[in-house]
């Protein structure tokens, strides 16, 4: 009996420790959860029912909304945006109003809407609600129904003017999922859904993606994003995003978001009509300024840059020792990023990784040489890590949008593969950033058939690397010869 005794005795002694630190998780995870739903914005709290304020807790909590402790400028009211595209579009002769001025529609690429309702019943069946954990998409294979196919009634407005626009081009898909009802029509919803209508009354840019993995979509979605928070006057916290599509969440996308910007709201998720107060349509994917590589300018991409950067808690600073340079490789990695591609097969891979790091740690006398994985990192380690880079080395791929974050005296080498350039007339993208931020920039493309790789490897000849590296240092550091 005792002996018993004193075995429970030792089980409990051994399991109290774990126990203890168990109800200690929970109760801290309580707490979390407590506080940053304390933390939401006020006006979102005052500003929505009650059911999308129970909602709100339940799904856009899992990380704190866009807070900023800086005092941005451009922000400010009395900012003005003076030059760009944005600027050109919302000129006078290039825009459209109908609905009585409730609906204005910029130079066919956005739009700005007042007490608007979305009702997701106009969506055609079967379609994905969006935010599932990706990789039960991946499992499921669900994400087939996350480009929504919708129907006229999705969008509606109610007024007395309801004349047409003369709508083209990127804006005519938006403009026909548009129904404007003349102001004495007695009904917009039907009687079951209206009673449980929910209205929002914060700002609301929304955004409708296509390649939601691509970080060079993703990039132009924040860019115009932020374009339209210098145009409308608005900080992070006082604007919403919201998704017009069923794609899987992606962690690192979705909470860089919520921290650049402020909460994100799914289409999907309001089973009810839903009455935005202030809705901006935003720019088509593809059709951002950055994707429109022809350009000879584009404008406020230091701002972007300075802005997207203090968000994620980086330093804008930057400085330039010629002495000790910085190289960034972006290594590129086999993995799955969407239901198209199970395997996760990736083209653009470096044959031979450890002969280019080696090559490029002998180019400069002691120089700092990184290879990075972009994909599965924290935007904010990112953001980090580019931000310190001299010199940025990689293949072309999406990872290269990053240019948009380097320092202003840094330099890009960006490597194509055999034949790449004939069949893409848009490899030219990261070229167009460097040159709009005035950035050294310099590319090699293989013509050797030898060089490519089965297995969407590509060889980069050790002696082209250094060569090249060392052109792009000269540029960098004019004044300083200590390369051997």
């Amino acid at each position: 009996m005792k002996r018993k005794l004193r075995l429970m005795v030792l089980v409990f002694v051994c399991a109290l420790p774990v126990l203890l630190l168990q109800y200690g998780v929970m109760f801290a995870r309580t707490v979390k959860n407590k506080i940053k739903i304390q933390e939401l914005p006020v006006n979102m709290q005052t500003n929505v029912t009650k059911v999308f304020v129970e909602s709100f807790k339940q799904y856009f909590i899992s990380e704190p909304v866009s807070k900023t402790n800086f005092n941005y400028t451009y922000f400010d009211p009395s900012f003005k945006l003076t030059q760009g595209m944005v600027y050109t579009w919302t000129q006078i002769n290039n825009t459209q109003k109908t609905c009585d001025d409730s609906f204005v529609l910029y130079g066919n690429r956005f739009a700005e809407l007042h007490d608007v309702i979305m009702d997701t019943s106009y969506i055609n069946r079967p379609f994905s609600k969006g935010g599932q954990n990706f990789k039960e998409v991946i499992m499921s294979h669900l994400d087939k129904e996350s480009n929504w196919v919708v129907r006229p009634g999705f969008w509606t407005q109610r007024c007395n003017d309801t004349k047409s626009l003369n709508v083209n081009g990127v804006a005519v898909p938006f403009y026909k999922s548009l129904s404007m009802i003349p102001q004495q029509t007695n009904a917009t919803i039907s009687d079951s859904r209206a009673e449980n209508v929910t209205v929002i009354s914060n700002f609301t840019v929304a955004i409708s993606r296509g390649d939601y993995w691509n970080l060079h979509q993703y990039m132009m979605h924040c860019l115009d994003t932020f374009l339209m928070m210098v145009l409308y006057s608005k900080k992070p916290g006082e604007v919403s995003l919201l998704l017009v599509d069923g794609h899987p969440e992606l962690f690192i996308y979705d909470n860089t978001w919520r921290r650049v910007f402020g909460p994100v709201l799914r289409a999907g998720h309001f089973e009810h009509p839903v009455i935005f107060k202030r809705l901006i349509w935003g720019i088509k994917e593809g059709f951002s300024p950055i994707a429109l590589y022809q350009e000879e300018k584009v404008h406020y991409l230091e701002e972007f840059r300075d802005f997207f950067l203090q968000q994620n808690g980086v330093s804008n600073a930057s400085s330039l020792d010629c002495s000790r340079i910085k190289i960034t490789l972006i290594i590129r990695r086999n993995y799955i990023s969407r239901i198209g591609n199970i395997p996760g097969n990736v083209e653009r891979k470096i044959f031979n990784e450890g002969e280019v790091i080696a090559a490029l740690k002998t180019v400069i006398p002691e120089s700092i040489v990184s290879g990075r994985i972009m994909d599965s990192a924290p935007m904010e380690d990112q953001v980090a890590w580019i931000s310190k880079t001299d010199i940025l080395v990689g293949v072309h791929g999406a990872g290269m949008t990053h240019t948009l974050f380097l320092p202003r005296h840094a330099g890009i080498f960006e490597i194509f593969p055999l034949n790449f350039q004939a069949t893409r007339p848009w490899y030219c993208v990261y070229e167009a950033v460097a040159r709009w931020r005035s950035l050294p920039y310099i590319s090699w493309t293989n013509t050797s058939p030898q060089n490519e790789i089965e297995g969407g490897f590509i060889y980069i000849p050790v002696e082209t690397l250094i060569a090249n590296v060392k052109q792009l240092y000269r540029r960098i550091c004019p004044k300083t010869d200590i390369l051997i």
